[in-house]
């Protein structure tokens, strides 16, 4: 089957659940709204265009926290940055447009920005921090091979997610030849699901947040 195009979070909600990958964009179930998503997505709102009135507080608190202030530049004047940018690959890692129909992988990237000649590819969290040796940096590291491939005299790029409600920073730097075996994780992912025929339940703690929980158990998965 063939579900292009890929994203992230499409990729991680087949890896949690290929289940619950199945009810979501095979059956496509209509998923009750969850206020941990609502909240993030508001703030992410305000970042992006700052200022806005939802969740105000929240980014306010953090433009005048210690990470905040290195960030609040790029926030605030646009002129220095880009916010909410849309990334998009062909199956041979070529660039295309964002909604194209020969988008293989597409992502959104919040914050991107060049310093000290390099560049930087930042994503803004909410909720519950982890420390920088849980942290995946899977998402940022597939958006970074998007530049990586487009652009040949990008040698390194910093990754960073930002908790804003935390004053805490998880950053990864990134070169272009270790870039090279997430490639190939990205393309075995995809073939998984596009050879899975079965998209059988996986258990785990998770479950207990899934969205199609009471169907898994009516069918007794």
């Amino acid at each position: 089957m063939d579900f292009k195009p890929y994203s992230v979070s499409k990729i991680q909600v087949y890896n949690s659940c290929p289940r619950s990958f199945k009810y979501k964009y095979i059956d496509k179930l209509p998923e009750p709204p969850r206020a941990c998503f609502v909240k993030g997505r508001n703030i992410h709102k305000v970042l992006e265009t700052y200022p806005q009135a939802e969740h105000l507080e929240i980014v306010e608190k953090f433009l005048k926290s210690d990470i905040g202030k290195q960030y609040s530049d790029y926030i605030t004047e646009s002129k220095k940055c880009m916010k909410e940018v849309k990334v998009a690959l062909t199956e041979d890692l070529k660039q295309t447009s964002f909604f194209a129909k020969d988008a293989w992988f597409r992502g959104i990237i919040d914050l991107m920005f060049v310093k000290d000649q390099t560049l930087h590819l930042c994503d803004y969290k909410t909720g519950k921090v982890k420390d920088l040796q849980s942290q995946d940096f899977t998402q940022l590291i597939y958006y970074a091979v998007y530049f990586f491939s487009t652009y040949k005299y990008v040698k390194n790029i910093n990754l960073s997610f930002i908790y804003v409600e935390h004053d805490v920073e998880n950053c990864l730097e990134l070169s272009a030849e270790s870039c090279k075996t997430y490639i190939s994780k990205l393309k075995q992912n995809i073939e998984l699901i596009e050879n899975d025929t079965e998209f059988l339940p996986k258990k785990s703690w998770k479950c207990n947040y899934c969205s199609f929980k009471n169907l898994c158990e009516e069918a007794k998965c």
